[in-house]
């Protein structure tokens, strides 16, 4: 999740702010960067201009000084904004946004109590004491190893004051104990876990005793203070010489049961303008983190810990706050990293734009983030941190209605597995129908007690029954979906897990930018198995739930509550499904019926072939006496891998499509073509096809609807291809992959004609010439006579007419 990079330097980053509002301050001053960055000269060194030989100028004068004339120069590194949600939190809620639905990263400031939990571990260094002088508590219980509920009622932290000090020791007695999960500082993304151990034993290898609060260090540690074995450094050397080498990595702390009771409930929340209703909180039922999101982690390391650019899947947003010392945040729009950045491949060290050239398109933003800061990333932005100072850093991931659309596209394609997104939607919509049923009832009991006036709604349940409505629409969606699933693909609805409360597990993560990348909790995976059920009750069924709920809430203040008349919703049927009983189905079997022969009929229990009123469908039923179920492929024989090798472009052959035989013409070879064969979401198994890698495109989700590198292309990847005339684009999911000779042939199902990719065992036989010869004879004849039906039938029309008239 938060990474970095020391190499993004390059460009001119100064962005004028003018015209802004009182809501937002002024961006971090860029010299705040440069000053902590020097490796900046060195690279305006690399980026002078060496395309021209400076004898050849008699004067410097003749060199035009309003450019660099560099690659750099040409990519605009934004400054981001900050907005004081204090002073107008309706309007900063409006522009927070505004930014996150255009996908741009803003600052937060202004706000005071951003983990709190830290007051535990923070001391307060009076102006007049000089440096290595004992600081004074910020308040006597963070001495102690309290629950989380014992800081309510204190002053709220404010992480601005720049007299804080992390004091190592405070937070070694408070959380030494635990297991952490540490990377090395160069780590690698992609795999970034490098172990686990205690914290205190970090603490004393990896982290100086005190650190103000914009990372000056206060007091290093002494020689047998260093613990080499655990990656320490010594004797106070400098980070540059001997700097430790690890990094304490995304620490989930609410998965741990001693951690999570003290950490947990105890971050203030942002006004309820600026984000709405967190869905995550309601996600799993852990003692400890119980009404609490379970996405919260703390990173801490030394100055120029780094790693590559990155994004989070799952439709998250992403929060990071600095507790103690200054993050330098690289940031690219979520729709510019695979397109602008050739899959991330393009460097912003090294900027070239010859072989990168659309990398000067791309919508970067650069700033350093400190204390009393909230950097909040829309779902979907490309990220890598640098700590500038040692750093300790709060984050969390967050959900709410503005990104409820990528969360649900993150589900249907299945880009985070780590992410168990239909529990977190079933248990936010659970709880949010019991808190309004609960003022329901307190309405009714108001009513039934003769008060003449209910309380009014507050903002807050107000603000509920706006986010269970907005759910309303995604969980009636996945009820469409899987009653059409049911239809299209004959696939019964898969059976859904809950669990008393929300317990819910969650995985490992494979690429390292997950949730959870360290091994599931102990704790966790307990809860799971003792709260798993199996529920028939339905998405479909969750909707009439919340139905009925706004019913009686709408109508809370009356005497007696209306009846509740629940939507009466069209069934989807597979009208052109071949039936499998009845007396139709018997027909069918025994090809009494008008259409299709009793060889074409699929197997009892099998997925349906067809399912809406297409030509193409239409087309198929009406092949009779075509079955080619039982009929071996040319490839199946020596002889027959002859024929297959002897095809070209204009042959003409019967291919094998859902079990009847198609007659077809070549009309492209294709030698060793990588391919995928796809079967689309929402259309049955006559329209799987295969599709050359080159075609298959990202999900939007993902940022943009980019080509997808080979070695992305796997089994259950959720793609997008263009299909039809038209040519648009159909959701898809990769049922295996191949590279083998792929024949692109014209399909002449009679009532239409289709171009496919075809493999080998798909051809059935190479028609002759003369074969070819009779079938288009037979084919024009059927033309001819068709036209003589429509000429007769244009004739009888006006007689009939002028019949009806005269009577």
């Amino acid at each position: 999740m938060e990474s970095g990079s020391a190499e993004t330097e390059a460009g001119e980053n100064k962005q004028g702010e003018e015209g802004r509002t009182e809501v937002v301050t002024k961006s971090q001053p860029q010299d705040q960067v440069e000053a902590k960055n020097p490796k900046k000269d060195e690279k305006d060194e690399k980026d002078d201009d060496d395309s021209i030989d400076p004898s050849q100028l008699e004067s410097i004068d003749e060199v035009d000084q309003r450019w660099k004339w560099t690659d750099s120069e040409q990519v605009k590194f934004r400054e981001v904004k900050r907005i004081d949600v204090s002073k107008d939190p309706v309007k900063a809620g409006e522009m927070v946004t505004e930014a996150r639905i255009n996908g741009m990263p803003i600052v937060l400031v202004g706000h005071v109590g951003w983990a709190n939990f830290a007051k535990r571990w923070i001391q307060k260094k009076k102006p007049e004491e000089k440096q290595g002088e004992e600081a004074e508590p910020i308040t006597a219980s963070a001495t102690k190893k309290v629950e989380g509920t014992e800081n309510k009622g204190n002053d709220l932290l404010d992480l601005s004051d720049p007299s804080n000090i992390l004091d190592i020791e405070r937070m070694m007695n408070d959380i030494g104990d635990e297991d952490v999960p540490v990377v090395k500082r160069n780590y690698n993304e992609s795999d970034p876990i490098h172990g686990v151990i205690p914290a205190s034993r970090f603490f004393k290898a990896c982290w100086p005793n005190n650190v103000k609060s914009d990372g000056t260090i206060l007091s290093p540690k002494k020689d047998d203070e260093c613990d080499p074995a655990a990656g320490g450094g010594t004797s106070g050397e400098s980070s540059a010489s001997n700097p430790p080498k690890l990094y304490l990595h995304q620490w989930q702390f609410p998965l741990s049961d001693t951690a999570g009771r003290k950490l947990c409930h105890n971050n203030n929340p942002l006004p309820p303008e600026i984000l709405g209703e967190d869905l995550l909180k309601h996600w799993i039922d852990l003692p400890q983190c119980k009404s609490d999101s379970p996405l919260q982690y703390l990173f801490m390391g030394r100055e120029e810990t780094m790693s590559k650019l990155h994004k989070d899947a799952g439709g998250l947003a992403i929060s990071i706050a600095p507790i103690v010392g200054l993050k330098e945040c690289v940031l690219v729009h979520r729709s510019d990293g695979s397109n602008c950045m050739y899959h991330l491949s393009a460097s912003l060290a090294d900027i070239d734009l010859d072989s990168f050239p659309l990398l000067s398109q791309a919508r970067i933003w650069r700033t350093v983030i400190k204390p009393g800061e909230i950097l909040l990333m829309p779902q979907g932005t490309y990220h890598q941190c640098r700590n500038v100072t040692p750093c300790l850093s709060y984050s969390r991931f967050y959900l709410d209605t503005v990104n409820l659309l990528p969360f649900f596209q993150s589900l249907v394609d299945g880009d985070a597995p780590e992410l168990e997104h239909e529990e977190v939607l079933w248990n936010s919509t659970t709880e949010l129908i019991r808190t309004v049923d609960s003022a329901v009832d307190d309405a009714q009991a108001r009513v039934k007690r003769g008060e003449t006036s209910v309380p009014k709604v507050d903002a807050s349940l107000a603000r509920i029954v706006d986010t269970l409505r907005a759910l309303r629409n995604i969980v009636r969606e996945l009820a469409r979906r899987e009653e059409l699933r049911n239809a299209v693909k004959g696939k019964k609805a898969a059976a859904r897990r809950v669990r008393p409360g929300g317990h819910v597990t969650l995985p490992p993560a494979k690429d390292g930018a997950g949730m959870n990348e360290n091994r599931t909790s102990v704790a966790m995976k307990q809860a799971t198995d003792n709260g798993s059920m199996i529920n028939d009750h339905g998405w479909e069924n969750l909707v009439g739930d919340i139905d009925l709920c706004m019913h009686e809430f709408r109508f809370r203040r009356m005497e007696k509550i209306p009846t509740f008349r629940a939507r009466r919703i069209r069934a989807l049927k597979n009208a052109l499904n071949i039936p499998h009983s009845g007396k139709e189905g018997a027909e069918r079997r025994k090809g009494t019926t008008n259409g299709v022969g009793s060889n074409d009929v699929p197997e009892e229990g099998s997925s349906p072939v067809v399912a809406y009123d297409t030509d193409l469908d239409k087309a198929y039923l009406a092949i009779r006496n075509a079955s080619a179920k039982y009929v071996p492929s040319l490839c199946e024989s020596e002889e027959g891998k002859k024929t297959i090798m002897e095809l070209a472009v204009g042959d003409h052959i019967h291919a094998r499509i859902e079990g009847k035989r198609i007659p077809a013409e070549i009309i492209q070879i294709d030698p060793d073509q990588h391919s995928a064969y796809l079967s689309y979401e929402d259309y049955p198994s006559l329209y799987d096809e295969y599709q050359p890698y080159e075609q298959l495109r990202k999900p939007l989700s993902y940022g943009d609807a980019s080509e997808i590198p080979h070695e992305e292309v796997k089994p259950g990847l959720v793609v997008l291809n263009r299909w039809g005339e038209k040519r648009e684009e159909y959701r898809a999911v990769v049922q295996f992959t191949t590279c083998e000779n792929m024949y692109k042939v014209r399909l002449d199902f009679g009532r239409c004609v289709i171009d496919r990719w075809i493999a080998a065992s798909f051809i059935l036989d190479k028609i002759s010439a003369v074969e070819q010869e009779k079938y288009e004879s037979e084919i024009e004849s059927y033309k001819k006579l068709k036209e003589v039906r429509r000429e007769i039938e244009d004739a009888l029309e006006p007689k009939q007419n002028s019949g009806n008239e005269g009577v």
